[in-house]
């Protein structure tokens, strides 16, 4: 009897393992169905006169200076997906005046200046040749996702000695581009450059002009949002060193415009005002905040004060002093006071006031008649005016200036509203009419994976009847009873395992992708956005 007990407990052990194995297989399959990483497209800013259906098309680079106006091409070469130096025969390679690509910024957590740059948006590349070297055409190759070169070209005419600004999509992580200067068809000098690591993809970026994105880092690493959910903060110094075409700055999605540095404010040209102007229009979130210095930017060339004024809220009054700072407690959801160094209006902070308040503008934050922030939409983005400055030494020192950033810059402040946020966006969509499109791209119909209950149950059962029921088959049985439930122990492994190796090896759909392509058209300027959106189910390993 002690024999055949240690056998039967030497059996369930080696069968509760087996169907351990049997449970923890099928629900790597469904794990794998729940976390399967969403496809997302990058959203496409597609201008008026363009249509991207996901081929290799035609596409626009901008007229730069000094060039002939022509309208550069793109060309896709065939070929195994390597950039190669290309020289002409018997012409050496001459390296160029300089080559530089994306924009030059400061920020990151303190890892000094670099390159900015995502994979799959345009990409600024700023060319300056050699003197002496006689081109007529510009050309710039970069790999695009698929590892199929892209061929962009500039007509420069007779040669100019000004920078080339040429917009180019690098498709991949590690990459490098081709810069070759052409006459008359022929590569007479070309370089290669390798791309600095950029940015992740699903990671936004918060580009400061004239103000320190160090500030708004650190206030932003106080807000309880994941480390991978932060955006990253960048500063230049100069809006010179913005490229000259929009589509450059794609992957910018929000730009702070401070107006503190007298210098900073000078750089600030009508080119450079139509330019911020027309991202926005693209889908961008400008964040102007201004103060003391308002008045600085209503002076000076009148197409510059033209193009400041197109982002006020109205006519430009006067500059006062905040009353009180309620107002900037209650929006950061904070009981700690601005911390002010005296109660005279010196000490306050400077407030623009405006008259005649654009209907266009809607107040977001007030203390008593005087509007202290106001948002206002344009096409596919929008502007949010600031009418103080942000980095202000009072808000400097107030320990809840994080919250004020998280609203203003779309954050939150409160752990419990960003895991709502992330729990609703799951399950319920979006706020708007997109997200509740976007939601959908989860639902697989075809896709029927065996729920937790299921797996329970059967083990459940399966216990039962090696447990309890093989011992009443021994026990009440009058014969047989022994090689009853020995029978029945082994039928009911035979019988479970066979069962899970089914549900785990079931038919199913190898691969399943949703797809969503929303486009957005204004009727004013008639530009035309096109985002694309998908999901991709797999049950196969290692996919």
């Amino acid at each position: 009897m002690k024999k055949n007990l240690l056998k039967f407990l030497i059996l369930l052990f080696a069968s509760v393992l087996y169907v351990a194995w049997g449970v923890a297989e099928v629900r790597a399959e469904e794990a794998q169905t729940d976390d399967a990483p969403a496809a997302e497209a990058q959203t496409a800013e597609v201008p008026s006169a363009e249509a991207q259906t996901g081929e290799r098309v035609a596409a626009e680079a901008p007229t730069t200076e000094g060039a002939s106006g022509e309208v550069p091409s793109v060309e896709a070469q065939a070929g195994d997906g390597k950039v190669t130096e290309a020289a002409a025969p018997g012409e050496p390679s001459v390296p160029s005046g300089g080559i530089h690509v994306g924009i030059s910024a400061v920020g990151d957590a303190g890892k000094g200046e670099r390159s900015l740059w995502k994979p799959g948006c345009w990409t600024n590349v700023r060319v300056q040749a050699l003197e002496g070297v006689a081109f007529q055409q510009i050309r710039v190759t970069a790999p695009d996702s698929d590892g199929v070169a892209m061929a962009y070209t500039v007509d420069c005419g007779a040669g100019t000695s000004e920078p080339v600004e040429i917009p180019v999509i690098p498709g991949r992580v590690k990459t490098s581009l081709s810069v070759e200067f052409l006459q008359d068809g022929q590569v007479v000098a070309s370089e290669t450059r390798t791309l600095e690591t950029p940015i992740p993809s699903d990671r936004s970026v918060v580009l400061v002009i004239g103000g320190d994105a160090a500030y708004f880092e650190r206030a932003s690493e106080l807000l309880h949002v994941p480390g991978n959910k932060r955006p990253a903060f960048f500063c230049i110094t100069d809006a010179g060193q913005l490229p000259r075409d929009p589509r450059a700055l794609s992957f910018v999605s929000t730009i702070v415009v401070a107006t503190q540095d007298e210098a900073a404010i000078s750089s600030w040209t009508a080119e450079r005002l139509r330019l911020l102007e027309r991202w926005v229009e693209r889908g961008g979130f400008l964040v102007l905040t201004t103060g003391v210095n308002t008045p600085r930017l209503t002076q000076g060339d009148a197409e510059t004060v033209a193009g400041w004024c197109r982002f006020f809220p109205g006519t430009f009054e006067k500059v006062v002093a905040m009353p009180q700072t309620t107002a900037l407690e209650h929006y950061a959801q904070s009981i700690t006071p601005v911390p002010l160094l005296g109660m005279s209006e010196e000490y306050r902070i400077p407030v623009a006031r405006f008259q005649e308040i654009s209907g266009e503008f809607r107040a977001v934050l007030s203390q008593y008649d005087l509007p202290l922030i106001l948002e206002s939409v344009r096409d596919f983005g929008r502007v949010a005016f600031v009418a103080f400055d942000l980095e202000h030494e009072a808000l400097k020192r107030w320990s809840d200036t994080p919250g004020l950033l998280g609203n203003l810059l779309g954050f939150t402040n409160r752990a419990s509203d960003y895991e709502l946020k992330q729990v609703a966006g799951m399950h319920y969509g979006y706020d708007d009419m997109a997200g509740q499109l976007r939601s959908a791209l989860d639902d697989f119909p075809a896709v029927h994976a065996v729920s937790f209950w299921t797996l329970s149950g059967l083990l459940a059962l399966y216990l039962a009847i090696i447990g309890p029921g093989c011992f009443f088959l021994c026990r009440k049985a009058s014969r047989y009873g022994e090689a009853l439930s020995w029978s029945a122990f082994l039928l009911s492994v035979l019988v479970v395992c066979g069962l899970l190796y089914w549900l785990s090896r079931s038919p199913r759909p190898a691969e399943r992708l949703n797809r969503i392509a929303l486009t957005d058209i204004t009727t004013e300027s008639g530009d035309v956005r096109q985002m694309l959106w998908g999901t991709l189910w797999t049950s196969t390993s290692g996919t």
